[in-house]
């Protein structure tokens, strides 16, 4: 500080500076400089409290300390001259302008109000105490003569706002009401004052109403076009809400050009050009054109992340896009590399020394060369290969490099930003994306709690409602994953991947209606998703009428033509399906090009593809094996006995357990009349399997067989074999019956007559006394009641047995 006379010669002023004059000598000054105030205001206080300045001094300097961020001084400066022993009680201020007064306790109003906008989520106490101080001086900063002046209702309109950011949804809506009206109060005041007219944009920012918001920021400017450029960033994010992506872009830019340092521009730039680049890859761009764009696009995101992060290393919104951002982030997987085949999902390691399993797990993303690719969750990671969930797109290569992701990174960042802020949709965010990690990583209890904690923190926060939604249906837990599910629909109607998930859980719960709907109107709203015709075909294959067959035929095809559309092979368990619908409803030819195009399909995956001949080198490997027996089904139908014959006979050499293949050759033989044939044929799965778990049908087949055969103890003997794996087979204990009866109809065992309908007796009412309603067993003991002349008793049965309607077994001789 230096004292000078009033025009004194000096050097060039080099920072700005206030002049108190001095009460023993008028004409002299105190000049007190900015940077040269001390970090304690206790000496200045010293001389402005002798010297009685102007009130306008005391501002300047509360002000000076203010910029330099020295807010514990700025309050004791302005606290000093308001409070008990200041300008109200000291003469030398009686006749001081009002305005000025005001001006000190407004200026203290305003800075009790920020400091309650900084409180500590939860610091209910504070909080409450700082609103108080605000409150009170703005009281005392109130015209007594004119009233209620606007600034007055502005202040109360700020508070308002504060206090709402602390409120949950239900009373959330009420404060920002109270704001409002308070701004709306300061509008009717005075219809041009900037701060009434920026505070109604910020109340109808707070809830929502981005049109409104928009038009009152606009207005704002208008009045005041020197404004600060954080208006210009309200007007920008008004306008991304309202989804004039460019014209908000071109605000954040505006907003830079005002005050290159301004953070929330910075930021807020980033994020557009994540989602929505300057320069997007548009659909006639070449590949190299493509990927310079999708470079330069995370080179810009880059750039002003890092300016961000420059300017204030501890911006809560700035770390939490630096986190998402790390979260998206490819690392490369250092002296790896893989063999990858076009159309195939096996991707095999290149070199003995490096291993897939150390680095990847089911499920991960993974980058192969410039394709960003997904693990098959289902298929367990070995050091030599990994499943794709899709086949491959891209050129077939070997030596490619390969990427992952480190979602561990962004964890530190994240609790960092949690300790930077109080903003409670900030903390939501935050704790939003450490759930991301969490999930990515596997470990779903982290996950869920989190995201519950970003719920806690806003309620309409739609993004974790929908991860603990995928969180429960990792538990297996339907109905919760529904409930969840469901909530995302109130808020997002549209939510494509939550109508999506909806049909699949309601499908699988037996709730048909309720899943068809979800997943027709995501067809309707979304009719480019092939995924959602897909899962809604394959319900409506499941409901099975002759109608709903006929829509799921519809929307498999609608989803085939989608994925030819954009160049994608289909996956065979489409062609199947389509194949499966054209074969049931009689439309053979096209059901066999399907189930030939599906096996194609599969050898395109397995790299075997190539040639005319690349079904023929697939149809008989394990993934494939049932498309080939439906083939061989169709070419019965067909007529074309010989294919099928060769088809059966090739899947049964590779998969000898394929029990429906013996019974198919046995029954074809059989309705050929070669019946040694067919009884070699249904032998072999009784004698391969025996061990492992007995065909029941395959010995029904035989033991029926033996019986139109007359080889009545072979027949025996086969059924014996069955009732001894199964005691409780009501077929075969009848079918034994039966067997007895023909034995005394045959009359060559007469010696043992009585014994044979005993036996016959015995097994009929062994099974009715398991199971009263089976027809079959009542009609055995019917026709032994009419063999002992008993009329009266047969009809009887035969009238009891015939309404019983229940079959649990067959005739001896009836075909499969």
């Amino acid at each position: 500080m230096e004292v000078d006379a009033p025009g004194a010669g000096g050097g060039e002023v080099e920072a700005e500076s206030v002049s108190i004059p001095t009460r023993a000598d008028r004409n002299a000054v105190i000049e007190v400089y900015e940077d040269e105030l001390p970090d304690n205001a206790d000496e200045v206080l010293a001389v402005l409290t002798a010297e009685l300045p102007p009130l306008s001094v005391w501002l300047k300097v509360a002000i000076f300390y203010h910029r330099q961020g020295k807010d514990a001084q700025f309050e004791k400066v302005l606290s000093t001259i308001a409070g008990p022993e200041g300008m109200d009680r000291r003469p030398e201020y009686a006749t001081a302008p009002e305005k000025e007064k005001q001006a000190i306790q407004r200026s203290l109003a305003g800075h009790f109000t920020r400091l309650a906008l900084a409180t500590a989520v939860g610091d209910t106490g504070r909080e409450e105490d700082l609103r108080k101080a605000a409150l009170y001086w703005i009281e005392q900063a109130r015209d007594r003569e004119a009233g209620e002046d606007e600034m007055t209702w502005v202040v109360r309109g700020v508070m308002a706002l504060v206090q709402a950011q602390g409120e949950t949804a239900d009373t959330l809506s009420d404060r920002v009401a109270a704001a409002e009206r308070n701004f709306e109060y300061a509008s009717d005041a005075n219809a041009h004052s900037f701060p009434s007219i920026l505070g109604v944009a910020a109340a109808a920012f707070a809830k929502g109403d981005w049109s409104r918001a928009f038009t009152q920021y606009a207005r704002a400017i208008k009045v005041n076009p020197l404004c600060s450029a954080a208006v210009r960033v309200g007007l920008g994010l008004c306008l991304f809400h309202l989804e004039h992506i460019d014209a908000a872009r071109a605000a954040f830019k505006r907003a830079l050009e005002m005050e290159p340092t301004n953070i929330d521009a910075l930021a807020a730039l980033a994020v557009l050009e994540r989602g929505y680049p300057e320069d997007p890859v548009r659909e006639g761009d070449d590949a190299e054109t493509k990927a310079a764009k999708r470079t330069a696009q995370r080179r810009r995101t880059a750039d002003y992340l890092r300016r961000a992060f420059e300017l204030s290393a501890n911006n809560a919104i700035v770390l939490n896009h630096i986190a998402l951002q790390r979260f998206a982030q490819w690392h490369p997987v250092e002296g790896g590399a893989v063999k990858v085949t076009q159309g195939s999902k096996t991707v095999r390691a290149v070199g003995a020394s490096f291993s897939l399993s150390d680095h990847f797990k089911p499920g991960d993303p993974i980058a192969i060369g410039r394709r960003i690719c997904t693990l098959d969750p289902e298929f367990p990671v070995v050091p030599s290969s990994l499943q794709l969930s899709a086949p491959f797109t891209g050129a077939s290569a070997e030596g490619v490099a390969v990427q992952r992701r480190k979602y561990d990174e962004p964890l530190p960042m994240l609790e960092q930003a949690r300790k930077a802020t109080t903003n409670r949709r900030v903390l939501a965010e935050s704790h939003y994306l450490e759930g991301r990690c969490h999930h990515a990583m596997g470990d779903f209890p982290a996950a869920h709690e989190n995201y519950g904690k970003a719920l806690e923190y806003d309620a309409a926060f739609v993004l974790p409602q929908f991860g603990i939604a995928q969180t429960y249906l990792q538990q297996r837990d339907d109905a919760r994953a529904a409930a969840a599910f469901e909530r995302v629909l109130t808020r997002e109607p549209n939510c494509r991947e939550a109508m999506k998930a909806l049909g699949v859980i309601y499908a699988r719960t037996g709730q048909q209606d309720k899943a068809l709907q979800h997943l027709k109107h995501a067809c309707e709203v979304y009719p480019d998703d092939a995924e959602a015709w897909i899962d809604r075909g394959q319900l409506l294959q499941a409901m099975g009428s002759a109608k709903q067959m006929k829509g799921a035929l519809k929307a498999y095809s609608r989803a085939a033509k989608l994925l030819e559309s954009r160049r994608e092979r289909l996956p065979r368990e489409l062609w199947c399906n389509i194949a499966a619908l054209y074969h049931r409803t009689g439309r053979l030819d096209k059901a066999e090009t399907c189930y030939e195009r599906a096996l194609v399909q599969a050898a395109n995956e397995e790299g075997k593809g190539g040639g005319a001949d690349a079904a023929a080198r697939v149809m008989y490997n394990a993934k494939c094996v049932t498309i080939t027996y439906n083939l061989a089904r169709l070419c019965e139908e067909q007529g074309r006995a010989g294919r099928a014959r060769e088809l059966y006979v090739g899947i049964v050499s590779e998969h000898p357990s394929y029990v429906d293949c013996y019974l198919r050759l046995g029954c074809m033989a059989r309705d050929a009349g070669r019946l040694r044939e067919a009884a070699r044929w249904f032998q072999r799965p009784i004698d391969a399997l025996r061990d492992a778990g007995l065909s029941a049908e395959a010995c029904v087949l035989l033991g029926n067989l033996h019986v139109a055969a007359g080889e009545l103890d072979k027949a025996r003997d086969v059924f014996s074999i069955l009732l001894e794996s199964r005691s409780d087979d009501p077929y075969a204990e009848v079918a034994l019956g039966n067997i007895a009866l023909l034995r005394f109809s045959s009359g060559k065992e007469a010696a043992r007559a009585e014994e044979l309908l005993q036996e016959a007796l015995k097994r009929f009412k062994d099974v009715l006394d398991k199971h009263p309603r089976n027809i079959y067993a009542a009609n055995g003991v019917g026709v032994l009641y009419a063999l002992h002349n008993k009329p009266s008793h047969a009809l009887e049965v035969f009238t009891a047995g015939g309404g019983g309607g229940g079959a649990g077994g067959a005739p001896v001789g009836a075909q499969p």
